[in-house]
C-alpha cells in the first residue's frame, strides 16, 4: 500500500475546493450588462439518488429561459430540477449551464459547478485515483498518485493513453507519435477489507509537444554563498523549452577569473564589490539552432578579518501594474550611521533616493541591488550591497476581479457609520459603490451615515461593488450582513450576545456566551445557522451540508428585573470546511513549568487538523525516563540540560494515521550547585535545622557553636547571590536559634553558617 498521507494531501488539494469553475458568455450587445445571470446549485443526496434543484437568480428584466446539466459521469438533463441516481458511489463534478434573455433581447448563459460526494452507495470504493504527468518531447512519463483508505489496497492499475496504447504498469512511460492533447484515463483496481474487489477511473487532458524541430531557448541563473571569507561556491541554473539541450557553461568571476564547470569554487583575492560576476550558457535546439544567454550579477567580497563595516543593507518593495515602490530597510548598529543609498532596479536605470518608485517598460524578473553607504564611529566610510530578484506584473490587460465587504459602528442611537472595503485584483478600478440599508433607503457613497426611523433587525444590509478591469471588462459583487438598530432612549435589554464555535468536518458546535448583567437572565436562544436552519438550544451542533462561509446570527431573549423580555442579535461569518476526506495532520507542542526543584511539569498543547483526532501521547524526558499520560510530572535525579521530546499520535476520518514528534531543550537546576557546595570545608558542622522546611513568611535556624567565636549565618540562591544576610557576629558556644523574616520570591535557597572552624549548609524550600 502506498503511503496514505502523501496522497490523501494530495487529493484534498485537488479536490476540497466545491465550486470549481465559473463561465459568463454573452452575445456582442450585451457588453453593458443588460442581461444577468446568477447561477446556483443546491442537492439533497440520497444514498447514489440525487435531487438537484436550480437556485438560480437573474437580474431585473432577464428571463431564464433554459438549463443544461452535467452529471459528472457523461450523462446530462435539460429540465430544472432533475433528479439522478448514480451508478456508483464517487466524487462527481457537476455543471449547470443557464441561458437568459435580457430586456433588450439579448441572449447570456453562465456556468457553475459544484462537487458531489457519494459514500455508502452502489460498488462504493475506497480508491481515489490521481495522477501527474511531465512531458519531454514526446515522451511523457506518468506518475501514479492514487489513494487508498479504509483498509482498502490497490492492487492493478490500466493506463489508457488517449492514442490507442495502454500499459499496466505503476509509474509508466509512453511515446506519443505526435504532438497534441491527449484524454488519458487510469483504472485502479482495489481489493476491500471484505476481499472483494473495485475500479475506478480517473480521466484528465495531457498535452505533449514535439520539440525535435522547437528552436533554442535557454534563460540562465545562478545562485552563490561564502564558504571561507573570500571563496565562494556557485551553482549554475537553467530553464530551457524541451527539446533544448544545453552544451556549455562559462562563468566570468569579474575579476579576471573563469570557469568551464557547472558548480564552481572561487577565491577572490581583494575584498569589494565586483559589479559583472556572470554566467554564459550556450546550448542547441531540436531544429540544430544554436543559442546562447548570459545572466550577470553584483557580489560583494569581504575580507573577513578587517570587516568593521557594521551596516546590515536590506529592502522591501511593493509592486502595482509595473510600478515597484521600494523601502530601505537596512541597519545600522549602534555608533554607525547610514549615509546614502544606490539602487540598481535592473533595468539599466538607478536612483539615489532612501524610498524610491520606479516604473518598469514591461513584466518580469529583475536583480535590484541596494548599496548603502555608511560612517562608522571612527569618520570611517564603508560600504554593503543587498540583492534580491523582484517580480513585476503588467496588470493592464487583467480581468476584473473584487470582493466587498464592509463594517460599522453607531454614533448616536439610530444612527449608523458604515465604511466599505473591497479586495481587488491588480489593474481593477473600483467605479461604484451602492448600498442598501435594508430599510428601503440607499447610498452611492463609499462610506455614507445613516439614520434608520425604526429600530429592529435588518437583514439584507448590503454593498454592491462595480468595478473595471485593465482589459475593460466590468464586473460587480455583493456583500450582505445582518445589522441590529437599537433605540437608545427605551434601550432597557441588559444583555450582550455572543457566541463562539468550534468547526468539525462540517459538524459545528456552537457555544453561547452571551452576557446578562443588572440582575437581568437570558432565557431563550434562537439560532440561524445561515443555511436556512435554526434552534433553540443554548449550545446548539449543526451539521452543514457543504463546506463555505456562513453568516451565523444567535438572538437570545432576556428576562430583566421588571419581569419585562427584550432580545438581543449578534450575528458573525462562520468557516466551515468539508474534512471527511481530510489527510491526517497533528503539530506536538508543549510546555512546561518547574514544580519544586528538579520536578517538572509538562503540559500537552498540541493540535489537530479538522477531521484528525488525537488519540496518543508519548513523552521521552531525555533522562531514559517516558509516559503516555497526556500532562505528566516528572522528577529528575541531577540538574542539568535535557532534550525533552513529545510524540503525538492521531488518525483521518478515512482510518490513515499519522503523529508529530516535537523536542525542547529544558534546563532543571542543581538543587546542590557547585558554587555553593564549594563553600563547605571538609569538615563539616552537624546539628544545622531549619523550622519550617518548607517555610512562608519565616523560619527559625538552629546549630551549635563548638567554641565561642564569630559566626556568619547567609542565605543564598541557586546562582550563588547572596539574598540575606541573618547573623554576622560574636557568638558564645553552644546552641543557638537565630529567626529568618522571609522577604524572598518562592523558591530553593541554601542555608550556609560559618563559624571560626567549619562551615554547615542546609537547604530551603520557600512557598
Amino acid at each position: 500500500m502506498k503511503n496514505n498521507f502523501t496522497r490523501s494531501k494530495l487529493y484534498a488539494g485537488v479536490c476540497a475546493v466545491l465550486v470549481l469553475c465559473m463561465s459568463y458568455t454573452v452575445n456582442a450587445q450585451s457588453k453593458h450588462k443588460r442581461c444577468r445571470l446568477y447561477p446556483r446549485i443546491e442537492v439533497t443526496v440520497d444514498s447514489c439518488s440525487v435531487d438537484f434543484k436550480d437556485a438560480s437568480t437573474a437580474g431585473t428584466g432577464t428571463t431564464i429561459t433554459g438549463w443544461l446539466w452535467d452529471f459528472g459521469d457523461g450523462n446530462t438533463s435539460t429540465a430544472q430540477n432533475p433528479s439522478y441516481t448514480y451508478p456508483m458511489g464517487g466524487s462527481y463534478k457537476v455543471l449547470l449551464t443557464i441561458t437568459g434573455l435580457g430586456p433588450d433581447s439579448t441572449v447570456c448563459e453562465r456556468t457553475v459547478c459544484k462537487r458531489i460526494k457519494l459514500k455508502g452507495c452502489g460498488n462504493d470504493c475506497y480508491a481515489r485515483p490521481y495522477f501527474s504527468y511531465r512531458d519531454s518531447c514526446l515522451t511523457a512519463s506518468f506518475r501514479d498518485l492514487s489513494y487508498d483508505g479504509h483498509g482498502t489496497e490497490i492492487t492493478d492499475w490500466s493506463w489508457d493513453f488517449g492514442d490507442g496504447g495502454t500499459s499496466n504498469l505503476e509509474d509508466p512511460q509512453h511515446v506519443y507519435g505526435a504532438e497534441g492533447t491527449y484524454t488519458v484515463c487510469l483504472t485502479v483496481t482495489a481489493m476491500n477489507t471484505d476481499s472483494s474487489t473495485c475500479t475506478r477511473i480517473y480521466c484528465k487532458d495531457v498535452r505533449v509537444k514535439d520539440c525535435s524541430n522547437a528552436p533554442c531557448r535557454v534563460k540562465p541563473y545562478f545562485k552563490y554563498h561564502r564558504d571561507t571569507c573570500m571563496t565562494y561556491s556557485f551553482a549554475g541554473h537553467v530553464e530551457s523549452i524541451p527539446g533544448t539541450t544545453i552544451t556549455g557553461w562559462s562563468w566570468s568571476f569579474g575579476d579576471g577569473g573563469t570557469s568551464n564547470l557547472q558548480n564552481p569554487t572561487h577565491t577572490y583575492t581583494t575584498p569589494g564589490v565586483y559589479n559583472n560576476v556572470c554566467l554564459t550558457v550556450t546550448a542547441v535546439g531540436g531544429d540544430g539552432s544554436q543559442c546562447e544567454r548570459t545572466y550577470c550579477r553584483r557580489i560583494e567580497v569581504r575580507d573577513c578579518g578587517n570587516d568593521a563595516c557594521k551596516v546590515r543593507p536590506a529592502f522591501y518593495y511593493r509592486d502595482s501594474c509595473l510600478t515597484a515602490q521600494f523601502n530601505d530597510h537596512s541597519y545600522a548598529s549602534s555608533g554607525t550611521t547610514i549615509t546614502g543609498w544606490d539602487w540598481d532596479f535592473g533595468d539599466g536605470t538607478t536612483s539615489n533616493l532612501e524610498d524610491p518608485q520606479h516604473v518598469y517598460g514591461a513584466e518580469g524578473i529583475y536583480d535590484v541591488c541596494l548599496t548603502v553607504t555608511a560612517m562608522n564611529p571612527d569618520s570611517t566610510t564603508c560600504s554593503r550591497i543587498y540583492c534580491k530578484r523582484v517580480e513585476v506584473k503588467d496588470c493592464s490587460n487583467a480581468p476584473c476581479r473584487t470582493k466587498p465587504y464592509f463594517k460599522y459602528n453607531k454614533d448616536t442611537c439610530l444612527t449608523f457609520s458604515f465604511n466599505g472595503y473591497a479586495e481587488t485584483a491588480d489593474g481593477t478600478t473600483i467605479t461604484g459603490w451602492l448600498w442598501n440599508f435594508g430599510d428601503g433607503t440607499s447610498s452611492t457613497l463609499q462610506n455614507p451615515t445613516h439614520t434608520y426611523t425604526t429600530p429592529g433587525v435588518y437583514n439584507n444590509v448590503c454593498l454592491t461593488v462595480t468595478a473595471v478591469g485593465g482589459d475593460g471588462s466590468q464586473c460587480e459583487k455583493t456583500y450582505c450582513r445582518t445589522v441590529e438598530v437599537r433605540d437608545c432612549g427605551n434601550d432597557h435589554c441588559n444583555v450582550r450576545p455572543a457566541f463562539t464555535h468550534r468547526d468539525s468536518c462540517l459538524a459545528v458546535s456552537f457555544y453561547d456566551y452571551s452576557d446578562a448583567y443588572y440582575g437581568s437572565n437570558v432565557i431563550g436562544w434562537d439560532w440561524s445557522f445561515g443555511d436556512g436552519s435554526n434552534s433553540n438550544l443554548e449550545d446548539p451542533q449543526h451539521t452543514y451540508a457543504a463546506e463555505g462561509a456562513y453568516d451565523v446570527c444567535l438572538t437570545v431573549t432576556v428576562m430583566n428585573k421588571d419581569s419585562s423580555t427584550c432580545t438581543r442579535i449578534y450575528c458573525k461569518r462562520v468557516e466551515v470546511d468539508d474534512c471527511s476526506d481530510a489527510p491526517c495532520h497533528v503539530r506536538s507542542y508543549f510546555k512546561y513549568d518547574r514544580d519544586t526543584c528538579q520536578v517538572m511539569n509538562f503540559y500537552d498543547e498540541s493540535y489537530a487538523w479538522p477531521g484528525t483526532t488525537i488519540t496518543g501521547w508519548s513523552w521521552d524526558f531525555g533522562d531514559g525516563d517516558s509516559s503516555g499520560t497526556q500532562n505528566p510530572t516528572h522528577t529528575y535525579q541531577d540538574g542539568g540540560k535535557y532534550t525533552v521530546c513529545l510524540t503525538v499520535s492521531g488518525v483521518a476520518p478515512d482510518g490513515t494515521v499519522c503523529s508529530k514528534r516535537e523536542c525542547r531543550r529544558v534546563y532543571v537546576p542543581d538543587c546542590a550547585p557547585k558554587q555553593l557546595e564549594s563553600m563547605a570545608a571538609p569538615e563539616q558542622v552537624s546539628g544545622i535545622t531549619i523550622v519550617p522546611n518548607p517555610a512562608i513568611h519565616n523560619a527559625r535556624i538552629g546549630f551549635v557553636m563548638e567554641e565561642e567565636g564569630q559566626a556568619n549565618v547567609t542565605v543564598y540562591d541557586l546562582q550563588g547571590k547572596s539574598v540575606a544576610v541573618i547573623h554576622d557576629g560574636y557568638m558564645d558556644a553552644g546552641s543557638h536559634q537565630v529567626e529568618w523574616s522571609i522577604g524572598v520570591p518562592p523558591g530553593v535557597y541554601m542555608v550556609i553558617v560559618r563559624t571560626g572552624s567549619s562551615v554547615s549548609h542546609q537547604r530551603v524550600v520557600v512557598r
